[in-house]
Parts: C-alpha cells; sequence; structure tokens
C-alpha cells in the first residue's frame, strides 16, 4: 500500500514538473516575442523648406578723404555724411535706421609729406528692405557728387529674424514626411507601421536663395517608428 502511496506520488510530482515546464517554455516564448518585436524598427528622415523673404538688412556705408590738412578732410567728410543721410531719407528710409561709427585716422608720410586718410563710417540696419534695394541701386549718384564711397556686396547683409513664426508649421511638415517614407517601407516590407520609438529635431538652417534678399529655411527631422507584422 505504501509502494503505491509513493509511485502515486511520483507521477502526481511528474505531472506538475511537466506542467511548470511547458508553462516556463510559453512564457519564454512571449517574452521572446516581445523583445523581437521591440527591435524591429524603422528610421526616416523627413524634410521640410520654405522659401522666405529677409525682413532685415545691414548695410555699411564707408566714404573717406585724404589731405594733408586734418581739420580740411573732417570738415569734407562732415559734409559728405550730412549728403549721404540726406540720400538715405530720401529714399523712404528712418533717420533711427542710421548708425555712425567713430571715425577712422591714418597718418601717411610720403615725398616727406604727411597726409591724414580719414575714413567716416554710416551702418544702416533696417526692415525697409525694398527701399534700402532701390537706395544700393542709386549708390553711383552719390560717386557722382565727389563722395569717395566704399562698399561691397559682401558687406550687405540681408537677414530673416522670423524664424520662431513658422517653427512649428515646419517641423509638423518634416514629420508628416517622415511618416510618410516610413508607411511606404512598411508597406513595401509587408509590414504595418506602429507607433513612434523615439524622435529628434536637426537644426534649422538658412541659406541665400536666388538673390541675396530671398532665403531658404530648412529642417531634417529624424523618427524611429515600430513595425507590426
Amino acid at each position: 500500500m505504501r509502494s503505491l502511496t509513493i509511485i502515486i506520488s511520483a507521477i502526481i510530482l511528474g505531472a506538475a514538473i511537466l506542467v511548470s515546464v511547458n508553462t516556463l517554455r510559453i512564457e519564454s516564448n512571449v517574452i521572446t516575442g516581445r523583445f523581437i518585436d521591440s527591435g524591429r524598427v524603422v528610421t526616416v528622415k523627413g524634410l521640410a523648406e520654405k522659401e522666405v523673404l529677409a525682413d532685415r538688412v545691414y548695410l555699411p556705408l564707408e566714404f573717406s578723404w585724404v589731405d594733408e590738412d586734418l581739420k580740411k578732410a573732417a570738415q569734407i567728410l562732415d559734409e559728405h555724411q550730412q549728403k549721404i543721410i540726406a540720400f538715405i531719407k530720401d529714399k523712404g528710409i528712418l533717420a533711427s535706421d542710421i548708425k555712425a561709427d567713430m571715425p577712422r585716422i591714418y597718418e601717411v608720410t610720403y615725398d616727406g609729406k604727411t597726409r591724414y586718410n580719414v575714413t567716416y563710417r554710416l551702418v544702416l540696419d533696417s526692415t525697409k528692405i525694398k527701399e534700402v534695394k532701390a537706395l544700393i541701386d542709386n549708390l553711383s549718384s552719390l560717386v557722382k557728387e565727389g563722395i569717395f564711397l566704399q562698399t561691397t556686396t559682401y558687406g550687405i547683409n540681408f537677414k530673416y529674424t522670423k524664424l520662431n513664426d513658422i517653427k512649428p508649421q515646419m517641423i509638423e511638415e518634416a514629420t508628416a514626411n517622415a511618416r510618410e517614407v516610413a508607411l511606404k517601407f512598411a508597406q513595401d516590407s509587408g509590414s504595418s507601421l506602429g507607433k513612434i520609438k523615439n524622435a529628434s529635431q536637426g537644426q534649422f538652417s538658412i541659406t541665400n536663395g536666388s538673390t541675396p534678399e530671398v532665403k531658404i529655411v530648412r529642417i531634417v527631422s529624424t523618427v524611429q517608428y515600430y513595425l507590426n507584422d
């Protein structure tokens, strides 16, 4: 009788161990399956570009005079400065947009004679883009009046300062573009697109367009999606 009890107990214990092993195997398969699914992802990039017009322009205007008499050189440049300021105002630009820098004076001795090279500098910082462009196109008229004006296209800087106004829309467009790419990839691979695993926003860049006052704003977002079977 005791032997029979031992045998029955052994059978029950063995069955319990078998059930435990099978249960463990099933749970192991579920965990492994989740691990595999979490590794199936696709990383895509979404691009958004927008053409905008500059809303601010920086224009330095330098003019100089060389003379043996420093006082005379300064007097002539004062007259030239007044003519330039009047010219700028005549183009519809505000006087508050004009700033004057300290004059630069260089002493040059040649053939025993000392001369003074005096340079004045006006800096124009304005939001009146159209008016400044018209001014630039007519600077030669100042030269014809005997004003030795020095400026180059390298010194002119058209700027776009309203990036924060368009950031949200552009980020949304870049994200939508990334999703389109991810959906196409998922379809081609026989999968369905899952949730976003992570995303990173790239840096905004502003470059020149077809003309100096036209700017191209660009952003590239990187998004990683889960893929489902």
